[in-house]
């Protein structure tokens, strides 16, 4: 319930610190994507990055969310800087996930 009421960023920056620091709590996470993975579209490229890079961090998967990511990365991937496209290509590849329109993409850029 409380992580309804966070604003997205507040989540993003949450679900970063739980990666940083390597804690693991999967309902928490899991609660925290899901906020997210609707409002993927409002996070500019920084936020999206970190927010799966975070997540893949935790070692969970959330396919909603990376579904999402993947989604609006390939239709924005010119928005992403290295370190942000780093971040991104990084968390798919550590949760072992492809979305070949999503690399045809980076690979482009």
């Amino acid at each position: 319930a409380l992580v309804a009421q966070m604003s997205v960023i507040d989540t993003v920056n949450i679900t970063w610190a739980f990666g940083k620091a390597k804690l693991q709590d999967e309902l928490l996470v899991h609660a925290l994507a899901d906020r997210v993975a609707g409002a993927v579209t409002d996070l500019n490229a920084q936020d999206i990055a970190n927010m799966v890079w975070g997540v893949a961090k935790t070692d969970f998967m959330h396919e909603n969310l990376f579904e999402a990511v993947a989604e609006e990365a390939t239709s924005r991937i010119t928005e992403f800087g290295a370190q942000e496209l780093a971040a991104l290509l990084w968390a798919f590849a550590w949760i072992n996930i492809q979305r070949e329109p999503m690399l045809q993409a980076a690979a482009q850029r």
